[in-house]
C-alpha cells in the first residue's frame, strides 16, 4: 500500500499529465426513443431486486434490460412519486430506495405495493425534512443516513422516523458556511466531508457539528479555491476526490495535494460533475465537456466525447452521474443524451476508428492489414488511404500514402500486407500496385511491379500475403500470378522466381489466385488459393499436391476458397476457408471440418490466432469466435455489442504480438485485446417475476385480487377453479448484453421437463389447468452462460369448485342416501298395497295377454328386419360421408405449411360433416426464385355433400390455373376460375346456377419492411388491420360470383384488382359469409360490425389467442342457436422475418 501511494505521489509531481491513445469504447444508449421518460438523467441506482432506476427531469424510470416502466406524480394518487423532477436516488443498507425531488421532498419506494410514501418539509415541525429540495443522500460507515438539501443537512432517525437538521448559524464560529449541500464523502479515517456551494466542511462527531475547512495547498496552485463543490467521492483507498467548476483535486492528509484542470492536464473540462472508481486506481470523471478515464498511478487521461459521425460514441458531453451495477456494467447519466452504458467485455476489447475532424487519427476505417514492428509501433494498412503508423511513445500517428507526383512513394493506397525483415526493411503488399520495400532509415521506397516482358519479375500486381522465412527470403501470394519467391541475395535486383498453375504440367499449382503462403515449423510450404483449394509444396521435384473440396468426401477440405493458414502451439495446421474451419490430419492426409454446427456464427473464416490457453480466436463474417480445440466447440461468439468494430472482418487483417496481444481489422476500424483480459462475467443474474396475467389481463394487487402484493414480492397465489388460464412474465436482471440472457422454466405437476427460452420470449402461459397445487419455477443465465442456480419459484393453488369439495360430496352423499331410503320404504308399502289388487287383475288379463302375445311377437320380428336394413343403409351413407370428409381435409393446407411463412389461424366449422367452404394456400416462384404466396377463403354453393364436391372442384381448378396454366394475378385467376366452373358444370347447356364466392390474395415481399398484397374478390371482401395506424379497413369485393349465369359477366364486367402495401405485424382476414350471417336465438345476424369488433378487440393477441377470442365471441352470440351455414375465417399476420 505504501508503494502504491508513493506512485500516486510521484505521479502528482508531473506537471503535465499524459495522453493515451484514445481507444474507442462502444457506448450503448438508452434514450426517450427507447422509452426513457426524458433525456436528462441526474441519478442512477440499482435496487435490491436488481432493477436499474434512472431519475430524470420528467419522471422516474425502472429498467429491466428490455423494457422501461415510468413512474410519475399523479395529483389524484397520494401514493405516486411526489414530483417528476428527480434529483437524487439512493439505496440504503436496509434496501430502501430513497428518491429526492427538486421541490417536493422525498419519496420512498415500496416494492410490495409498487408505490411510494413521502416526507415533506413542515414549517411547524422541527423533526421534518429541512427543505423540499433534495440534492443528495449518503450513508456513512456508522449507518447514519445523511441528506443534503437546499436548506442544510438532515440526519434520518430510523427508530423514530424523524429528521434532525444542521444549518448555517452565524452564532456558531467556523460552522456551516452555506446551506446548499451538494455531496458527502467519508475518507479512510472515517471523517465525513461535506460539499456545499461555498466550500468544504467536516463533521465533528464529538460535538455533532459541521466545521468549515480551510485547506493547506500541497503541490498545487494556492490560487485554486474550490468554493463551489459539485461532487465529493471517496475511492477504495479512502482518498476523497473533489469535483468543482475549477477542476479536479483530491484531499490527501487534510491537504489539497493536486489539481487537474484543462491548463495542466488532458482533462476535457474544468466543470467536474461526477466521479466514480470502477477499479482500484481507475477513476471515471464526468464533466460538462465529456467523460474521461483517469489512471491515477500514471496520471493518464483517456477522454471520450460525443461524435456525431459515430453512433456508438458518448451520446452527450455533459455527464451528470456515474454508476456501476452488480454485473459490472458502467452507467453514465447525461444531460439531454439519456443513459449510456458499457460492459466489461467491451471495455477490455480496444476499439480504434478514424475520428473525423481530428488530425491525430487513423487515415481510414477500412483496415486491410495490421503489423507491429520491432519498435513496438503499429502499422495499419487500409483499403483506400495507405498506412497509418501509431507510435506509443510519442502518442501520435505518421502516415505513408501514395503520391502520384513523387516516385519515392508508396505505389498504391490499398495495402494488403506489411512485414519487416531482419535488416529493418518493411515489405508492403498492395492490391493492384505491386510490392514495395521501404527502407525507413533512408526514407526510400523500392517498388516492384509486374512486367510481361520480364521473365524474372512479378506475374501480378495484386499481392495478398507476404511470408518472410527464417533465411529472410520473401514469399508472395499474388492474386492471378501464383506464388513469387524472392531470395535474400536478390532483393536489390528484384529477381523473382514464380510458381504458377500450368495445364500442361502435372502437379503444378492448382490455381494462380493465391491468397496465402505459410511455412510450417517442419519446413513445409503451404499455399492457399481462391478456387483451387490448398496446395502443399514438395521440394523434391518442386511439385505441388492439391487438396480440394469433394462433395462425396466429408474428410476433404470444406471449401476451395482458402483465406488463412495457421499452425498452433501443438503443431496442428488449421485452414480457414469460405466454407468453414479445417484441421489437417497428417496421419490420414485429410481434414476435419468445423462450422456453424460447432457454434460458429457463420462459415466464412477470415483469420486464426491462438491464446496462451490453447484456444483459437477466429474472425468471421459475423464477429469473432473463441474456439476450444479440445472440446471442438465455440466457447463464445463476440459481436458489436462486445465492442467489435463491426461484425465483418477482412481477409489478412490480423496480427499477434509476442506478449499475446491480438489485433483484428475490419470494415469499420480495428480491435486489439489481450485474450486473458476478456473475462467471463461470473455474476449470475437476479431473477424477477414482474407480471402476472389472468386470461391475458394483468393482475394488480388489491382486496379482491388474488395478489395481495406486487407479483415480484409474491411467493404464493390462490386462484378460484375458473381462474385456470394464466401467464407469468419474468426477467433476468443482468445488464451485460441482456438480449443474450437465457431462461429455463417449469410448472411443477404439469410440465414434464424444463423449458428453455431466450430473451425474446420472457413469459410462460398455461391454460385450462385442473384444480390442484402447482409450483412455477424459473431460472436464467447471463450472456456468458453463468446460471442463477437458485432461481425463483411461486406456488399456485387452484381451488376445486364448491361441488367438488369434500364437505359437499359428503353432504350430497348423505342427502342422497336419506332420499333413497325414504323412497325405498314408501315404495315397499305402496307395492304391497297394489300387489293384492294386481293379483286379481292379472288373472283376468292373463288370457287376453296370451292371445295378443303371438301377434306382437310377429310384428316385432318384422320391425327388427326393417331396422337392420335401415341401419345398414345409414352406416354405408355415414362411411361415404366420412370418407368424403377425409378427402376434403386432404386438400386443405396444413398449419405447418402456412406457419412456415406467416403467423396465422383458421376457424373452420362445417355445418355438416363435410363443408362447402375451404381455404386454399399456394406458393409460386418466379424466375428469380422470389416467391408469391396465394391465400384464399372460398364459399361454395350449398353445404354438406354438394358443397364438398364443389370445394374439391374449386381447389383442383385453382391449383391448375396457378401451377399449370401460370396465371398469377388474382383478378385473372378469378376470371379463369369462372370460365372453368362454367365449363366443368356445363352451365351453358343447363340451368345449373351453382358457383362460389372467393376472397383471393397474392402476397409478395418487397423489401425488409414491406410486402405487396394483390386482392380480388368475388362477393367476399378483404378485412385488414394496419398496425402502424391501429386501424381496421375493408376492401370491398365485386358483386359477382364465380360460375352460374351472371348478368354482370354478360355485360363484360371484369374482376377488379386491388393493390395494397402492408408492413410487419399487419393482419389480413379472409372469410366466408357463414360467420357474418350466423343468427342468434332471436334470429339476429352476427353481422360484419360485430365480427370486426371482435377482431379489433383481439388484434394485439397472438394469432392462437385471437382465434380463440373470435370463436368464443361467436359461440357466446349463438348461445344455443343452430349453425345455419359453413363458417370459415382465415387470419394471416405479416411476419417480415419469415417471408
Amino acid at each position: 500500500m505504501k508503494k502504491l501511494y508513493f506512485l500516486y505521489g510521484l505521479a502528482f509531481l508531473i506537471c503535465n499529465t499524459l495522453y493515451a491513445q484514445n481507444k474507442n469504447i462502444r457506448f450503448e444508449h438508452l434514450t426517450s426513443d427507447l422509452g426513457l421518460s426524458q433525456n436528462s438523467v441526474k441519478s442512477i441506482v440499482q435496487d435490491v431486486q436488481g432493477y436499474m432506476w434512472f431519475g430524470t427531469l420528467d419522471g422516474l424510470n425502472r429498467f429491466d434490460g428490455h423494457e422501461i416502466k415510468i413512474y410519475r406524480n399523479s395529483p389524484n394518487n397520494p401514493n405516486s412519486v411526489s414530483d417528476n423532477n428527480i434529483t437524487a436516488l439512493f439505496i440504503d443498507k436496509r434496501g430502501n430506495m430513497w428518491v429526492g425531488t427538486s421541490d417536493k421532498g422525498i419519496s420512498i419506494y415500496n416494492p410490495k405495493s409498487d408505490n411510494f410514501t413521502g416526507y415533506r418539509h413542515v414549517k411547524e415541525n422541527p423533526l421534518s425534512i429541512a427543505s423540499d429540495q433534495i440534492n443528495c443522500f449518503y450513508e456513512d460507515s456508522y449507518g447514519n443516513l445523511w441528506i443534503g438539501t437546499s436548506n442544510g443537512i438532515c440526519l434520518y432517525d430510523y427508530e423514530n422516523d424523524s429528521f434532525s437538521s444542521f444549518a448555517r448559524n452565524a452564532l456558531v464560529p467556523n460552522g456551516l458556511s452555506d446551506n446548499f449541500i451538494t455531496s458527502f464523502a467519508e475518507d479512510k479515517n472515517k471523517t465525513l466531508w461535506v460539499g456545499t456551494n461555498f466550500g468544504i466542511h467536516r463533521y465533528d462527531r464529538k460535538n455533532e457539528l459541521f466545521r468549515s475547512y480551510k485547506f493547506e495547498f500541497h503541490d498545487a496552485d494556492s490560487a485554486f479555491n474550490p468554493l463551489k463543490i459539485n461532487t465529493l467521492y471517496a475511492d477504495s483507498h479512502g482518498t476523497v476526490w473533489v469535483g468543482s467548476p475549477s477542476g479536479l483535486s483530491r484531499i490527501e492528509n487534510n491537504k489539497i495535494s493536486q489539481i487537474f484542470t484543462t491548463h495542466n492536464s488532458a482533462i476535457p473540462g474544468n466543470e467536474i460533475t461526477a466521479i466514480f472508481e470502477s477499479d482500484p486506481g481507475s477513476l471515471w470523471i464526468g464533466t460538462s465537456f465529456g467523460l474521461t478515464n483517469f489512471n491515477v498511478a500514471k496520471a493518464e487521461f483517456i477522454n471520450y466525447a460525443h461524435n456525431q459521425a459515430d453512433l456508438s460514441s458518448l451520446s452527450s458531453d455533459e455527464v451528470t452521474s456515474i454508476y456501476r451495477d452488480r454485473s459490472n456494467v458502467l452507467w453514465f447519466g447525461t444531460s439531454l443524451g439519456g443513459v449510456n452504458h458499457i460492459n466489461k467485455t467491451s471495455s477490455s476489447i480496444e476499439l480504434y476508428r478514424q475520428k473525423p475532424f481530428e488530425q491525430n487519427t487513423l487515415a481510414s476505417n477500412k483496415i486491410r492489414s495490421i503489423f507491429v514492428d520491432s519498435k513496438n509501433r503499429i502499422w495499419i494498412g487500409s483499403v483506400d488511404a495507405g498506412i497509418s503508423i501509431w507510435n506509443p511513445e510519442t502518442k501520435s500517428y505518421t502516415y505513408l500514402k501514395h503520391d502520384p507526383s513523387d516516385e519515392n512513394t508508396l505505389p498504391g493506397d490499398h495495402i494488403r500486407c506489411i512485414r519487416e525483415d531482419s535488416e529493418g526493411v518493411f515489405w508492403i503488399a498492395t492490391d493492384g500496385n505491386g510490392l514495395s520495400a521501404y527502407n525507413e532509415k533512408k526514407k526510400k521506397f523500392t517498388n516492384f511491379s509486374a512486367e510481361e516482358k520480364n521473365p524474372f519479375g512479378l506475374r501480378s500486381d495484386k499481392i495478398w500475403n507476404i511470408y518472410i522465412d527464417k533465411n529472410d527470403n520473401i514469399w508472395l501470394a499474388t492474386f492471378g500470378g501464383g506464388v513469387s519467391y524472392l531470395e535474400k541475395r536478390n532483393k536489390d535486383l528484384g529477381v523473382f522466381r514464380t510458381y504458377r498453375s500450368r495445364k500442361t504440367t502435372e502437379n503444378s499449382l492448382s490455381n494462380d489466385f493465391v491468397t496465402s503462403v505459410f511455412i510450417q515449423s517442419d519446413g513445409t510450404l503451404w499455399v492457399g488459393t481462391f478456387g483451387g483449394g490448398l496446395n502443399r509444396f514438395i521440394q523434391e521435384g518442386e511439385v505441388f499436391e492439391a487438396y480440394t473440396y469433394n462433395i462425396d468426401d466429408v474428410s476433404s477440405i470444406s471449401d476451395d476458397r482458402v483465406y488463412s493458414i495457421f499452425e498452433d502451439s501443438e503443431k496442428n495446421l488449421w485452414i480457414g476457408t469460405k466454407g468453414g474451419l479445417n484441421l489437417y490430419n497428417p496421419d490420414k492426409d485429410n481434414f476435419t471440418r468445423f462450422g456453424v454446427e460447432n457454434g460458429f456464427p457463420n462459415n466464412v473464416i477470415m483469420a486464426i490466432l491462438e491464446d496462451g490457453h490453447k484456444n483459437l480466436w477466429i474472425t468471421t463474417n459475423n464477429g469473432i469466435s473463441k474456439f476450444d480445440k479440445k472440446e471442438k466447440i465455440v466457447l463464445r461468439n463476440y459481436g458489436t455489442d462486445d465492442g467489435l468494430q463491426n461484425n465483418e472482418f477482412l481477409v489478412g487483417s490480423y496480427f499477434q504480438q509476442k506478449n499475446g496481444k491480438m489485433y483484428f481489422g475490419g470494415i469499420s476500424g480495428y480491435n486489439a485485446f489481450f485474450p486473458d483480459s476478456i473475462k467471463i462475467n461470473e455474476v449470475p443474474p437476479k431473477l424477477v417475476i414482474n407480471e402476472f396475467k389472468l386470461f391475458n389481463e394483468t393482475v394488480v394487487p388489491g382486496p379482491d385480487s388474488p395478489l395481495k402484493q406486487h407479483i415480484s414480492q409474491t411467493r404464493k397465489i390462490v386462484l378460484e377453479y375458473y381462474e385456470n388460464s394464466f401467464s407469468f412474465d419474468f426477467v433476468a436482471l443482468h445488464f451485460s448484453q441482456p438480449s443474450k440472457n437465457k431462461y429455463s422454466y417449469m410448472l411443477e405437476n404439469f410440465d414434464k421437463d424444463w423449458i428453455m427460452t431466450n430473451a425474446k420470449r420472457r413469459f410462460a402461459t398455461y391454460t385450462n389447468l385442473s384444480p390442484g397445487t402447482y409450483k412455477f419455477m424459473v431460472t436464467g443465465c447471463n450472456s456468458d452462460g453463468v446460471w442463477n442456480e437458485e432461481g425463483i419459484a411461486i406456488e399456485i393453488i387452484i381451488l376445486a369448485p364448491w361441488y367438488e369439495t369434500w364437505w359437499f360430496r359428503i353432504a350430497a352423499a348423505a342427502a342422497l342416501f336419506l332420499a333413497a331410503f325414504s323412497w325405498y320404504k314408501s315404495r315397499v308399502l305402496r307395492i304391497e298395497r297394489q300387489k293384492r289388487l294386481l293379483e286379481v287383475q292379472v288373472k283376468e288379463r292373463t288370457a287376453e295377454v296370451e292371445k295378443q302375445k303371438q301377434q306382437i311377437e310377429l310384428q316385432r320380428d318384422n320391425l327388427e328386419v326393417q331396422n337392420q336394413r335401415i341401419e345398414l343403409q345409414n352406416d354405408s351413407i355415414r362411411s361415404s360421408i366420412n370418407y368424403a370428409k377425409n378427402i376434403q381435409n386432404a386438400i386443405l393446407p396444413t398449419k405447418q405449411t402456412i406457419e412456415s411463412v406467416f403467423d396465422s389461424f383458421t376457424i373452420y366449422r362445417p355445418k355438416d360433416i363435410v363443408s362447402g367452404d375451404f381455404i386454399w394456400f399456394n406458393a409460386k416462384y418466379n424466375d428469380e426464385e422470389i416467391p408469391t404466396y396465394y391465400a384464399a377463403a372460398v364459399d361454395c354453393t350449398g353445404h354438406g355433400v354438394p358443397g364438398a364436391f364443389m370445394s374439391l372442384i374449386g381447389s383442383r381448378l385453382l391449383n391448375e390455373i396457378v401451377n399449370e396454366i401460370g396465371v398469377h394475378s388474382p383478378d385473372d385467376i378469378l376470371e379463369r376460375l369462372d370460365e372453368k366452373i362454367i365449363e366443368a358444370l356445363k352451365q351453358q347447356q343447363s340451368e345449373n346456377n351453382d358457383g362460389m364466392d372467393v376472397c383471393l390474395c397474392a402476397i409478395q415481399k418487397i423489401d425488409n419492411d414491406n410486402v405487396r398484397v394483390l386482392y380480388a374478390g368475388a362477393k367476399r371482401p378483404l378485412f385488414l388491420f394496419r398496425s402502424n395506424l391501429n386501424e381496421l379497413q375493408t376492401v370491398d369485393a365485386d358483386r359477382r360470383s364465380i360460375g352460374g349465369t351472371s348478368l354482370k359477366r354478360k355485360k363484360g364486367l371484369k374482376f377488379k384488382l386491388n393493390e395494397l402495401t402492408l408492413s410487419h405485424n399487419d393482419r389480413l382476414y379472409l372469410t366466408s359469409d357463414g360467420v357474418i350471417d350466423q343468427n342468434s336465438l332471436d334470429r339476429q345476424r352476427f353481422g360484419t360490425k360485430r365480427f370486426l369488433e371482435s377482431v379489433k378487440e383481439s388484434v394485439n393477441l397472438d394469432m392462437e389467442f385471437q382465434q380463440k377470442y373470435i370463436n368464443d365471441a361467436l359461440n357466446n352470440y349463438m348461445d344455443k342457436a343452430e349453425q345455419r351455414d359453413d363458417i370459415t375465417v382465415f387470419g394471416i399476420k405479416i411476419n417480415i422475418n419469415k417471408i
